[in-house]
């Protein structure tokens, strides 16, 4: 019977030693940040954890690699950019992957173009100051 006793006690003092264990650990993630996902909408709506971001020729919020053309730059594989044409294709928006926002291009005859930007949708390439960098 003592044995037995014995045997219990030591039981009951281990399962004392976990609850504390465990309490703790609750403490401790008590302690971290709680982040609501899908909270972080820029000021269109678009929620960029989830990929989206606004669209000024769709004007909505897209993932750009789903409705976007992927261009690779030819320096460097694992930069690119996203082109995105309006429904009359009078303009064309760009999408850096090293940028943050976009670049609108109006059709000028037969390409794309800005002061320093333009998008040659035959051959599609994008060329900054008249030097193709994205193909």
């Amino acid at each position: 019977m003592k044995k037995v006793y014995t045997v219990v006690c030591l039981l009951m003092l281990m399962s004392c030693k976990n609850v504390k264990q465990n309490s703790e650990a609750r403490i401790e993630t008590d302690k971290i940040p709680s982040v609501i996902v899908g909270g972080d909408k820029d000021e269109h709506g678009c929620i960029g954890s989830a990929g989206y971001t606004w669209s000024e020729n769709k004007n909505e919020c897209i993932r750009i690699w789903e409705l976007g053309i992927r261009l690779e730059m030819l320096e460097n594989k694992e930069q690119s950019a996203y082109v995105v044409f309006n429904k009359d294709k009078s303009k064309v928006e760009v999408y850096f992957s090293n940028k943050k926002g976009s670049l609108i291009l109006p059709l000028n005859g037969e390409n794309y173009e800005s002061e320093q930007y333009s998008y040659n949708a035959n051959d599609q390439a994008i060329s900054i100051k008249g030097v193709v960098k994205y193909r």
